[in-house]
């Protein structure tokens, strides 16, 4: 059981910030030799339910009836919280972004559908980053823009695709990265990666004792 010989510390802060409600939400469950961490944002306006909620808690639900790395586990998951947003949408139209992560303690494997974010750092480097599905995104990989969240991070709300989404979903399923000791795995909504920089990211990163201060100092 991978778990018993890992030690994985997770923390996290969500706060409605100029929002009359706090639309962000995360989860995460951890067994014995998977664990499987889901943040999400939600932008419609149903004051009843949660959209970032009800997504997390779908991803969750799905993902621990029979737990995965494979990339076809993944997408079932989030396709199956698409449809439960469209499923009780029915006042408003429930939107929400997503960010699912997945580790057997050794590796693990990300998937994005809108646009929150993944860093992992390592040491005192950034070993990789997450390509969200928004227009900002596409504008930075065809080179119209440089990706130094200055210009064109208005288009960062432009998304491509989002739960919820009428039609063919696309859901972004990374390849298996290896983990090592003292890897930070950092997952954000745009709300913070739109004012925070990478450098910030990690210049902060230097002066943390831990988890918690890493976090609360962002």
């Amino acid at each position: 059981m991978r778990r018993l010989n890992s030690q994985f510390t997770t923390k996290y802060i969500s706060e409605a910030g100029t929002r009359a409600e706090n639309k962000d939400y995360f989860g995460f469950v951890e067994m014995d030799n998977v664990a499987c961490w889901v943040i999400a944002e939600g932008y419609d306006k149903d004051t009843t339910i949660s959209s970032a909620k009800l997504a997390v808690d779908t991803v969750i639900s799905e993902f621990t009836k029979k737990p995965s790395l494979s990339k076809r586990t993944i997408k079932r998951c989030i396709k199956e919280a698409n449809r439960q947003l469209k499923l009780q949408s029915s006042k408003f139209h429930l939107k929400a972004s997503i960010l699912v992560v997945v580790s057997n303690y050794t590796k693990l494997r990300y998937a994005v559908c809108g646009n929150c974010r993944f860093h992992i750092f390592r040491g005192s480097n950034i070993l990789e980053k997450s390509h969200d599905t928004s227009l900002y995104q596409e504008m930075i990989q065809q080179q119209e823009i440089v990706d130094d969240g200055e210009k064109g991070i208005e288009e960062s709300r432009n998304l491509l695709q989002y739960l919820g989404k009428q039609g063919h979903l696309k859901i972004k399923v990374s390849k298996k990265k290896k983990l090592q000791n003292e890897d930070i795995l950092l997952m954000t909504t745009w709300g913070l990666w739109e004012k925070i920089t990478t450098v910030e990211m990690l210049d902060t990163l230097e002066d943390a004792k831990d988890a918690e201060s890493y976090i609360d100092d962002l």
